[in-house]
């Protein structure tokens, strides 16, 4: 019960990111091409209340422009989340938002080499989910004074790594009733394909270390 509990946080946490991507793109991309068409529409309503019947042969034509940018604007925000499973930004600039805030949540000196893979959804979400996961445990539980992610890409598979030096542990004497952090990863690797490995020893620090197919399985 208290493993189902702490799931259903980690879904809720999860929820809640992609809902804050999802705003994002729609406050940065969306809602300021809207507010253009307002400003423009209320440009076209002045010249009508006015009069200035002339001038609506300049200003429609801005409206209508305005008009299918929005519309550009939003189908490039839904293309993007079809596209993606992890949003609009897709697997690496969210792994860059999500790196920057957990710089501001730790004193932990934090190191991103974060390359362009252009992978498949599946396993996008697959890296992102192990990433969050493996850089939670080096932050909170870990000890450790540095952690290091990589995102790269090799021919048909992407690779995502997160190393800390902290205080290390040995696999096979990890609890799975209590924490589930471990299989959870091997999971999600394993849905997707691909494989997961963890080499970790006491006092020396830990490495996660997925490898994901590129492609659609």
């Amino acid at each position: 019960e208290r493993a189902l509990e702490r799931l259903s946080r980690r879904i809720q946490d999860e929820r809640k990111d992609e809902r804050h991507r999802i705003a994002s793109s729609l406050h940065d991309d969306v809602l300021q091409a809207l507010y253009n068409v307002t400003l423009h529409a209320q440009v076209v309503r002045e010249d009508l209340r006015a009069g200035r019947l002339l001038q609506l042969e300049d200003d429609v034509p801005e409206l209508l422009a305005a008009s299918d940018r929005a519309g550009s604007a939003l189908r490039d925000v839904i293309r993007g989340l079809r596209k993606s499973s992890v949003g609009q930004a897709g697997l690496e600039d969210t792994l860059r938002l999500l790196i920057e805030h957990l710089r501001g949540e730790t004193d932990v000196r934090l190191d991103a080499d974060i390359q362009q893979v252009d992978a498949c959804p599946s396993s996008q979400l697959a890296a992102y989910q192990i990433a969050k996961e493996a850089l939670t445990n080096a932050l909170h539980h870990a000890g450790a004074k540095r952690v290091a992610i990589s995102l790269t890409r090799c021919e048909d598979i992407l690779e995502i790594v997160v190393e800390d030096d902290g205080r290390g542990f040995v696999l096979d004497l990890v609890d799975g009733d209590r924490h589930f952090g471990v299989a959870l990863m091997n999971e999600r690797a394993r849905m997707a394909r691909g494989t997961l490995t963890i080499d970790s020893r006491l006092g020396g620090g830990t490495a996660v270390c997925a490898r994901l197919p590129r492609g659609e399985s």
